[in-house]
């Protein structure tokens, strides 16, 4: 068997037999980190189909993040192979009320009051670093998880204010900037009209789905 791999079972404990039933399993590869840790991607998520639908794909998961966070910083990240759409919405979920619970307990929120109004984040290295340190989640979650959270500040404003327009602009082109960088719209679309619809329709289509998940969260 190949070590690098990694099978976490989901039992169900029946108390007056004492018999165990599967529940579930995930299976989770191990890469190289340099020096010396370790970086892990989920590969499968499965949960048989009479225990789907009660919560416990996201019990799984809670326990992978738990046991790798426990142990410090010999685990740099934890990824996800091409999740799925009802995985990826999953993730997200989970993933975010870690993201909210460390930004509201530590230095980004200066007065450490869950009361204190909220303010939109400013991306960099060093706050990368930060986050994927205590939640070992990889960048594009935490870039992800930023965007959202960013869009949530605005949101919680009253949107006939001047703060909300400013707060939603800022989100909307801090978000194109990424957009524009990771497509390299400068180079692969010459003409400025068509470069500028196409990344109206990416932000657009990506506005929609943050909206859609804060209307859930």
């Amino acid at each position: 068997t190949d070590e690098k791999w990694h099978v976490y079972f989901l039992f169900e404990h029946d108390p007056e037999t004492g018999y165990r039933s599967i529940v579930g399993y995930t299976t989770v590869y191990i890469f190289y980190a340099h020096p010396h840790r370790e970086r892990l991607r989920i590969s499968q998520v499965f949960i048989l189909p009479p225990y789907q639908r009660h919560g416990h794909g996201a019990g799984m998961l809670e326990a992978i993040y738990d046991h790798c966070r426990n142990r410090g910083d010999q685990v740099v990240e934890i990824s996800v192979e091409d999740p799925n759409d009802h995985f990826q919405a999953l993730r997200d979920m989970i993933d975010m009320k870690h993201f909210m619970n460390f930004i509201q307990s530590t230095q980004f929120n200066p007065t450490f009051d869950e009361k204190a109004p909220l303010y939109q984040l400013q991306w960099s290295h060093e706050f990368w670093n930060k986050v994927r340190f205590a939640l070992k989640i990889s960048r594009d979650q935490i870039r992800r998880c930023y965007e959202v959270y960013n869009m949530y500040v605005a949101q919680s404003l009253n949107q006939n204010t001047e703060a909300y327009e400013k707060a939603m602009k800022a989100s909307r082109l801090d978000i194109k900037r990424r957009i524009y960088n990771i497509y390299d719209l400068g180079k692969v679309i010459e003409d400025t009209t068509e470069r500028k619809l196409k990344l109206q329709q990416v932000y657009t289509a990506l506005e929609e789905s943050y909206m859609n998940f804060l209307k859930v969260f």
